[in-house]
């Protein structure tokens, strides 16, 4: 496909904002999913904001630790969001525990990228294409590949949906110099901030799954 198509396919992927109708069947999409994901979330994991929490307020923690809490989290989150037609109970979460050993080896490798931020999009599409394979080496390549493709296709979607999480990480950051009450004040918001952004792309990916299926899917 030409630039020109893909420049043509950003307009019409913008118009899950810019038109009334979807951005409205958008929003009580995400809505939705964020409720039904909150709700099995917490009965399952109750503890975890607990730890999320604390390994952002706590300045002993090392790097290893808070990726791996991190991770987990993220991980934690899109499983409680995507649809599935199986029962959300911990062996349902222990069945894909391979997508969360390929997650941490991911975030270990991009961590030190200044623009890592930026790989947040194809990440968590990553994660939904895989989850819906056979959990191979092969389907993950695949869903890399198919991953960068709906970044191609729908860049300027996507970064609009992760740049609130970007902006979010930017000022803990800043936040991690001038002492731990900010953040420990800032840090539950960031975990409300990033199941909701979880739960817009996951809702988004499944937009693109019902409108253009053969395009990103096949």
């Amino acid at each position: 496909m030409t630039s020109t198509n893909i420049f043509a396919f950003w307009k019409t992927s913008l118009q899950v904002f810019t038109n009334p109708d979807q951005r409205k069947n958008f929003i009580l999409g995400t809505l939705s999913l964020l409720r039904r994901g909150v709700i099995t979330l917490m009965k399952l994991f109750w503890w975890l904001p607990i730890i999320y929490v604390a390994s952002l307020t706590l300045p002993t923690l090392n790097l290893l630790f808070f990726l791996s809490i991190n991770t987990v989290t993220f991980y934690l989150m899109i499983m409680s969001l995507r649809p599935s037609t199986e029962i959300k109970n911990y062996a349902y979460f222990y069945r894909y525990a391979k997508a969360l050993l390929i997650m941490l080896g991911v975030n270990l490798c991009i961590v030190l990228v200044p623009t890592a931020s930026l790989l947040l999009a194809p990440e968590i599409l990553f994660l939904l294409f895989y989850l819906e394979s056979d959990l191979s080496m092969n389907s993950a390549l695949l869903s890399v590949k198919k991953a960068f493709s709906v970044l191609l296709f729908c860049f300027p979607t996507l970064m609009f949906l992760c740049v609130p999480y970007s902006v979010m990480s930017a000022i803990i950051l800043i936040l991690l110099y001038k002492g731990p009450l900010g953040l420990i004040l800032f840090a539950p918001l960031q975990f409300l901030l990033s199941f909701l952004v979880l739960a817009a792309t996951t809702t988004y990916y499944l937009k693109l799954k019902h409108e253009h299926y053969n395009l990103f899917f096949e």
